[in-house]
């Protein structure tokens, strides 16, 4: 005999709706509640009611030994089939609205109840499918919307769609995916379709989906870091916009920076500049570009009004480059690659 304890699983089950919006999840429910308590035979009606060995009889009927083990297992053998049976009914009872438990409050087995269910909700009229396939179609993810919530939503009606006996082709709902997500994805389905091709495999459902998330989780990242690198790289300058620094330098009397961070002569970064502009890889530094932050300078700030600070080390490769490419000019060798 199946035990309970008080710890059921009755307040697990969702109140099942009568739009049939949830009947795919209340289903699912009631079986995996069932099956945890190894009942769910009373729900596909492989559990019959038992019956009496000496019903129906004639008066002068003599059991043998096995009829009368029968007859005597009986009364134990019905009264845990009506517990068990009176459990699931209970299971799926509390959990229906009461316009649909007045329709099979007077069913006494379960399978009746559930094959009662199963017919009010999967056997519904064409209209119905035709109504969600048509919202399946018209699904679509905005341009930064959630791409992972799109294709849950569009799962949940292609399941929908199923349990309602209208199953929606693998190729077509593959078909509406790709067709579903922004036009900024259409690089990634490019090489996706290409990829497919290139190694023969099938370019199902769950290929586009777990492609298409990946990506969209990559963006996620990359726009999460370009947040959290914009204060980093606040934090290379010498000061915030706040703090910055208005004296001006002991060394070469301009505004905006100190004398330790000079990199005019007669200071310890001196000749460590780094220069802005770099055209082609054989020209060397581009002479507009000296001209433009010698006039910066003159004007008595720095190029482009902001002071960047720069390690040692960059500006030791900054300088080397530099290096290179005038005696690269100086020896008219070939353009460095």
């Amino acid at each position: 005999m199946t035990s309970f304890s008080k710890e059921d699983l009755l307040p697990k089950i969702p109140a099942l709706k009568v739009d049939r919006s949830n009947w795919l999840t209340f289903k699912n429910r009631v079986e995996w509640a069932t099956e945890a308590k190894g009942l769910i035979e009373y729900l596909e009606g492989t559990k019959p009611r038992p019956t009496n060995p000496s019903e129906d009889q004639d008066p002068l009927w003599e059991p043998s030994d096995v009829e009368a083990l029968a007859v005597a297992e009986y009364p134990e053998k019905y009264a845990t089939w009506w517990k068990e049976n009176g459990y699931v009914k209970q299971l799926i009872g509390s959990a229906l609205p009461e316009t649909l438990f007045i329709k099979i409050r007077n069913k006494t087995c379960t399978s009746a109840i559930w094959d009662a269910l199963a017919n009010e909700f999967e056997n519904c009229s064409c209209v119905v499918a035709i109504e969600l396939q048509r919202k399946l179609q018209d699904l679509c993810c905005a341009e930064k919307g959630d791409v992972r919530a799109h294709f849950d939503k569009m799962i949940t009606t292609c399941e929908e769609l199923a349990s309602l006996g209208h199953s929606i082709d693998p190729d077509d709902f593959a078909t509406m995916l790709i067709s579903s997500v922004p036009a900024s994805y259409d690089s990634t389905i490019s090489a996706m379709t290409t990829s497919t091709k290139i190694t023969h495999l099938d370019l199902t459902p769950d290929v586009i989906m777990t492609t298409l998330i990946d990506d969209y989780d990559r963006r996620q990242v990359k726009s999460g870091k370009k947040s959290t690198s914009s204060g980093e790289d606040a934090a290379y300058s010498t000061n915030s916009s706040s703090k910055k620094f208005s004296g001006n330098c002991h060394n070469c009397q301009k505004k905006g920076h100190k004398a330790e961070d000079c990199w005019e002569e007669g200071s310890g970064k001196a000749s460590q500049c780094p220069k802005r502009k770099w055209k082609g890889h054989s020209k060397g530094w581009s002479k507009d570009s000296k001209d433009k932050a010698s006039t910066a300078d003159a004007e008595g700030g720095e190029p482009d009004g902001v002071w960047f600070a720069v390690t040692h080390q960059t500006c030791l490769v900054l300088w080397t480059w530099r290096k290179l490419a005038d005696e690269t000019n100086a020896k008219n060798a070939p353009k460095i690659c």
